[in-house]
This record gives structure tokens, sequence and C-alpha cells, in this order.
């Protein structure tokens, strides 16, 4: 049992995974890189309803997206302001009792005095996350467009986080070079960079 339990982890988390830095910005329009965008043909169109899990602790980025719990750490910021991020788990629900250790320690909050092996999805999220003062659950509905632009991925999102419409523009890419072109191109590097979880954080006090 003890062996399935630390393979499962060992497939779940992969740490060969090339990180990414990556720059994002919210508002309610973005007109110029908006148009430039309506320009070039889109790659894909994706909807989604994920839970974000706030931490006072914390600023990893750790989400329950497709049924799965998502995290991605941040490694480092550049001069620039960029943000080099590493995903580091997605695992599927019931999550064992290591996983669950981990996104504590990531949450930087401690784990309970009695645990469960493994956790359904309504276990964790009523048990560890809503028994914990510490954290606090964001539901967001995102419609994403994404565009390939100078060697980066270019997400423009409509987000629905509660009663709140807010738009998001991200750009990610292995090079921050790519990132810093294509800002250049939709005129936004001059917006400091805002991830997830600071904007989500923003949010909820207001």
């Amino acid at each position: 049992m003890k062996d399935s339990i630390q393979k499962n982890i060992a497939n779940q988390i992969n740490n060969r995974v090339i990180p990414r830095w990556e720059w994002r910005t919210f508002g309610s329009e973005f007109p110029k890189a908006e148009k430039f965008l309506s320009s070039l043909p889109y790659d894909t169109i994706k909807e989604s309803e994920e839970i974000y899990i706030l931490s006072k602790n914390s600023n990893e980025n750790c989400k329950i997206r497709n049924s799965l719990m998502d995290i991605k750490i941040i490694e480092q910021t550049n001069p620039d302001g960029l943000e080099l991020w590493k995903p580091v788990l997605k695992a599927s629900f019931p999550l064992s009792f290591e996983i669950v250790r981990l996104i504590l320690r990531t949450l930087h909050v401690r784990k309970p005095l009695a645990m469960r092996d493994h956790y359904t999805h309504h276990q964790f999220l009523n048990e560890i996350v809503a028994s914990n003062p510490k954290l606090s659950l964001v539901d967001v509905k995102k419609k994403r467009r994404c565009y390939t632009l100078e060697g980066a991925e270019v997400e423009l999102s409509e987000l629905q986080v509660g009663n709140q419409s807010v738009k998001t523009i991200a750009v990610e890419s292995e090079k921050p070079q790519n990132v810093q072109k294509v800002l250049k191109l939709l005129e936004l590097d001059n917006l400091p960079n805002t991830n997830y979880i600071k904007a989500l954080k923003k949010m909820k006090r207001h």
C-alpha cells in the first residue's frame, strides 16, 4: 500500500516540468491589446469553472480545475517583474494523505490533528479548507481565448468572480525575452504584473 501511494505521488509530481515566465494584468478592458489580438487567429477557446484556494500565509497558486488539484509555485521574480512559475502537482480525487499534506505545506498552514488516509472532493473542501481560518475558497468561471505570438502563449480571458466581471490578459513563455516582446507589441509593458492569487485576494477585500 505504501509503495503504491509513493508511486502515485511520483507520477503526479513531475519535477522535469520546465518553469515558465508569466505576466498578467486585470481590468475592465484593454482596447489596444484586444484590437491587436482580434486580428490574429486564435488557437482555442476554453471554458472552465475553477475553485481557487487562498491562504493568508501564502501566494502560491492552488486551484481545482477539471476535477484535478492543480498547484503552481513561484520560483523567482526577475528585474522586469516577470514571475517564474513551476507546476508541481496535478492530482485527481480522492487525494491521498501525503498529497493533502503537500498542499497544506504549500499553503503554509498546519495540518489537522486527525486526518483521513484519503479525501474526496467534498471532504477536502469541507474538512481541510473550510475548517481552517487561514484558508478561503473563491469560485471563478473562465472563458479563455488562447493565442501563440512571438514564441509565447497569450490568453485573453473573461472572468466571473462572484458578482464581479473582469478581464485578464496573460503572456507566458519559457524565455522571458519572448514575454517582453509580446508585451511591447500589445502595448501592455507599462502595466504591473499581477498574478491570479494577488488579484483574487484584492477582489475579496472589495
